[in-house]
Parts: C-alpha cells; structure tokens; sequence
C-alpha cells in the first residue's frame, strides 16, 4: 500500500474518531516472512520474528541503503531511554549490556545483514537487560516494540516510523473504511457525545442525532469510559449488530438503539455552491475519495447547469493519503499526459501515472486553493494541474513532501511506514522541502489589498512565471536554492474565523474568462518542456 500523508504518528486518541472496524487486510501491507520461521519468544513475550522481519523490511525497502546491524543497535541503545542506567553497545565484533555501572553479559554479534540473528540477539539483550532494569521489567512488550523501532528509525528520515497494534487498526480505518455505523464520537469529562452524525450511513438512518449522548452499551454503563473503549465496544464486522442507548435533550428516558453496521468510508470530499462555482474540499485522500469527488462535480454540474463558471478545489491543509486516490482524482480532471513519477532505490520504485481522457467537469475552469498545510497527495494534485494548465494554484507554497511511503503489517498487527520513493512533477522536479509554488500569492494578504492583486494580474505584473521557471528548473535542488525559491511565497496556514481572501480571488478569476486566462498564461509548461 503506497501512502502519502504528513502527520505525527501518535496523536490519535486525541483527536475525534470515527466508529470504525477494520474488515480486511490490505493488498501488499502484510509483512514479508517464512511461515516455516522460527520464532522464538522470549518469557517477557517478545518475539524474534517480530524484529527480524521488522529488521529486514527496514533494510531491503528503505529509499536508502541501511544495514540490518546499525538498525538493531540504534533499537537496542534507544532503550537508555527508558532507564540510564542501562548501557547497551558493540565494541569489538561484541555486543555488551552493562547496568548501574556493572556488566551483565557479552553477545557476539552476527553477521551484518543477518536479519534472524539479530532479531533473536535483540530479544536475548532486553531479557538480559530486564534483570538488571526495574524500569525495563515494567515495560509492556508493545512499549519495548515501540521503543526499538523508533530507536531503528530515528538516524532515516522523518516520515518512516511504527505503528502500534491500536495505532495501525486506526491507520487502516481511516485509509481503506470499516464496519461501522457512522459517527464522530468525543468523550468530555467522561462523557461520550456524538459529533456528528455521517449521511447516507446506518447512523442517519436509525435516527440518532448530533449531540446525543451514549450512556451504556450492551447494557453496560460507560460513564467515565476512555474513548478508545468506547470505540472498541461499538466495533464490530459488517453485518453485526451495535446496541446501546442515548440520552438526547428533550427526552425524559434513554432511547435504545439496535444499529446493523456496515462499511464505513470517512467523508473527505465535501460540496457546496459558491454562486455559479463549485466549491470542492478534499480533507484527505482515503479509499474513497476519487469516486465521492467525481460525484460531487457530477452533482455541482447538475445543481448550477450552464451557468457554472468553473471549479474551486481546496486542498488547503490535506495532509495527504493514498497514492492511488491522488492519481486517480487528478487523472478525472485531464485529457492526457503525466500526472506524475516515482523513482527510489528499487527498481518497483520506479513508476509513471499517466492521465486518460477522462476529464469530468469537461474544461470548465477551475481554481486550487493550497497552503503550508497541503503537502503530499495533495501536492502531486497541485503540482499536475499546474504543469498541465488546467489550473491556477491560488494561496502560498504547500509543505512540501515529495516521498511516498508503503505501508507494511509485522507479525504482532503493528505497522512500519517506510519512505519507498521520491515524487516528480511532471516537469520534473522533487517537492521535497520545495513544494508547490502557487500561480498567484495570497501570503498574508490583508483585505485592503485583494482588489490590488487583481488589478496586478490583469496587467499581468504578477511575475509567477519566471519564478517558476527557476521552480522547474532542477530535479533535486540543494537547500539554498530550495530556501530562496520558497522566499518568493512562503507558506502560510490560514486561522479559523479569519475572511477567506483566497475565496474571494478564486470567485473573482472564475468570473472574469479575460482573467482566467491571464493567470494560466503565468503557470502553464510549454509542451516540449515536459519531463519524460
């Protein structure tokens, strides 16, 4: 499973959740292994497997060259984390576990790129280290998993990291839909509120309501409950039944619910009329976004009529998603040509995403609004659009990941992400560290100033097209030459309750054709200029 996203890994009970289940295992996420393997467990229930084949997956999918030894001693040595007192390290071709000072025992090491070995040393030192660390006995082994992986991790890059058994079952929700009834749950003070009640989904159609109250489930009272036990209880495969009870304001007695769950994708793209425009959020881009954003094109063509002006997509603040996704809701906006590239390490790495004729709102103009926050999916969208002319990019420079990640399952139901390869524009350059850059910038752009800029472009003294020139100019820029072009727009994030110039100018481009076609002037890449 190959996935763009741009996100801290552990930050999830934190957050709303949906009622989710997962239902499958995903195509290309399970981890490598030999069923005929042995797999030693150790008394603290750690697994050898669950290191090697974490070991070996780091080592031969990595976008850089990394050997299994280095990994398994930057894991081990993390662990004086934990306690400080503990000294583990590899002197002489030995590996040495040293406590308060004294030491415990000597390990041979194992041959360099020997995967089994060291996942089986790697059990064998914790146990070891356990008997001198009261602080390391207490550990759950899950916690020692994580310790360990993080430790193997920290010397790649930023975006490579594990996941958790809890963790990746969330990763997986949220990525391909579950079995669930459709709902946004918080917990407050050891309440459990709804949300928000999702459309079209077993939830709605039961009745419940925003700011119900769920007060048992199966009978069981859950005030006081975390909300991942609540999540857990109301869980379940497609088909199976969910039963609780709410209270809701008004209603003197608890109202009991009996709920078939079904599959559940988490929206992400959300439609509304701007006048004669339609406005199309994408908040991420999950298993079904390409199929809800061809609908809501659909649905905008078929509300507005004739009289639409064109599209406004905002991508402002999408982290990211799936791969697949990114290049399929580009691939439904173009005739033809690159959407975009993949190179790595690997020769599987190396991929092209070509557009079909297959361009849904039928060449009707079309606006994208980016930011700081955009980054990944969000930026192959961006960045096609831009370098194909069918768009201008509206706001400030995007964040700027231009590496995909592939997802894979370990033995104990945790995750490792792993940065895969690099993405190219279709003119070619890398957006890591660089970004997008926006055809018109709207960097903090005070009201008093919108009607300026307008003015600016339609005398065409906007000056975005020699800065992209540059833009384009490398495949792989260094770090000064990354820093000044991002000067020219640096990224900004929009703040709630602020006005939204960007709406504001992506309206009044769309209104005006003469406008418009200034504003694609400045950004689109001459065909012989395209990166093959």
């Amino acid at each position: 499973m190959l996935r763009l996203a741009h996100h801290s890994a552990r930050h999830l009970l934190s957050r709303v959740v949906v009622l989710s289940a997962l239902v499958a295992i995903i195509p290309g996420c399970s981890g490598i292994g030999d069923s005929g393997r042995r797999d030693a467990t150790a008394t603290n229930g750690l697994s050898q497997t669950v290191f090697s084949e974490g070991y070996s997956l780091i080592a031969d999918r990595y976008i850089d060259p990394v050997a299994v030894n280095q990994l398994a001693m930057d894991g081990l040595t993390a662990l004086s984390d934990a306690d400080s007192e503990l000294v583990i390290d590899s002197t002489g071709g030995k590996v040495q576990v040293r406590a308060n000072g004294v030491y415990l025992r000597e390990f041979q090491s194992p041959g360099r790129n020997d995967a089994d070995s060291w996942g089986q040393l790697t059990v064998n030192v914790i146990a070891s280290s356990q008997d001198a660390s009261p602080t390391l006995k207490a550990m759950s082994k899950e916690k020692i998993y994580e310790a360990v992986f993080d430790g193997a991790l920290t010397k790649l890059d930023r975006y490579s990291r594990y996941a958790s058994p809890d963790e990746a079952r969330d990763h997986r929700a949220d990525r391909e839909g579950f079995g669930g009834i459709g709902m946004h749950l918080s917990v407050i003070d050891g309440v459990t509120r709804i949300v928000a009640v999702m459309p079209e989904t077993p939830a709605e159609r039961a009745g419940l309501k925003d700011n119900d109250v769920i007060v048992a489930i199966d009978g069981d009272p859950i005030a006081g409950w975390e909300l991942r036990d609540v999540v857990r209880r109301l869980r379940g495969p497609v088909g199976s039944t969910a039963k609780f009870s709410v209270t809701r304001h008004g209603m003197p007695e608890p109202l009991k619910f009996s709920v078939r769950r079904e599959r559940i994708i988490p929206t992400s793209v959300i439609y509304r009329r701007e006048g004669n425009a339609a406005y199309v959020r994408i908040t991420r881009f999950n298993q079904g976004t390409a199929r809800s954003f061809r609908e809501r094109v659909v649905q905008a063509r078929e509300d507005i009529g004739p009289e639409m002006t064109g599209v406004i997509v905002d991508l402002r603040d999408n982290p990211g998603g799936l791969l697949d996704q990114a290049v399929a809701v580009t691939d439904s906006l173009l005739k033809g040509g690159r959407i975009v590239s993949t190179r790595g390490r690997h020769r599987g790495s190396f991929q092209q995403y070509d557009a079909s004729d297959n361009d849904v709102a039928e060449g009707l103009p079309m606006v994208l609004l980016i930011n700081g926050g955009s980054a990944s999916a969000s930026e192959i969208m961006a960045a096609a659009l831009q370098d194909d002319g069918r768009a201008i990019v509206l706001g400030s420079n995007s964040y700027g990941k231009g590496v995909v990640q592939s997802v894979y399952r370990l033995p104990n139901d945790g995750e490792l992400t792993l940065t895969w390869s690099r993405f190219h524009a279709p003119s070619g350059y890398n957006l890591q560290d660089l970004g997008v850059m926006p055809t018109v910038c709207t960097n903090e752009l005070k009201a008093d100033q919108v009607a300026e800029l307008l003015r600016t472009l339609r005398e065409g003294r906007i000056g975005t097209k020699a800065t992209l020139a540059n833009w384009r100019r490398e495949a792989l820029p260094d770090e000064e030459t990354r820093t000044r072009l991002r000067a020219n727009c640096p990224a900004s994030r929009r703040v709630a309750g602020e006005d939204d110039h960007d709406m504001t100018l992506a309206k009044a481009i769309l209104e005006d054709k003469a406008l418009y076609s200034i504003a694609l002037r400045e950004s689109s890449l001459p065909e012989l200029a395209r990166s093959e």
